[in-house]
């Protein structure tokens, strides 16, 4: 997952024909995945606005996050338990008792996902890569969420300011 992730960065995040202001500052990527019908994360580049000195908490619909247009929609990396989960329960959904059942389930994967995402991101910053390859500002916020879930996104991993 690291190495799709650092080959997407140079493949579209960092490529002109894609990016046409790589010198803009952000401080947040928000991943969006498609819950239970797909496991690929695409990534949004944002300017969080959060005058707040402690950990942020974030909202449905966050009036705080100014989307940048020159870092959007680009793929991020697939998380791949929850991708292959996703894969085998399409048009299976009926074989479950019920859909709580299947979401009980789903959640579990969903979580491993986020744990996931969370030491790639880790990894990523310990290698410094986005910090070589943008102008990012600090405290710096990776988020996660399900794309129209109708909750709140997940702040899953922070670089702080120092």
């Amino acid at each position: 997952m690291l190495s799709e992730f650092k080959e997407n960065i140079s493949s579209f995040w960092i490529n002109p024909k894609f990016n046409k202001n790589l010198n803009q500052k952000f401080n947040m990527i928000l991943l969006l995945h498609g819950g239970v019908y797909g496991g690929e994360l695409e990534a949004f580049a944002i300017n969080f606005q959060n005058d707040k000195k402690e950990l942020a908490t974030l909202e449905i619909k966050d009036e705080r996050y100014d989307y940048l247009d020159n870092i959007s929609s680009h793929e991020a990396f697939i998380i791949y338990p929850l991708s292959d989960f996703t894969m085998k329960i399409q048009g299976e959904e009926d074989n479950f008792d019920n859909w709580d059942d299947l979401m009980a389930i789903y959640t579990l994967y969903e979580a491993t996902a986020y744990i996931l995402a969370h030491k790639i991101f880790s990894i990523a910053n310990e290698e410094n890569i986005l910090q070589s390859n943008f102008n990012i500002e600090k405290p710096f916020y990776m988020t996660i969420s399900e794309h129209d879930s109708g909750i709140p996104d997940k702040i899953i991993y922070q670089i702080p300011v120092v």
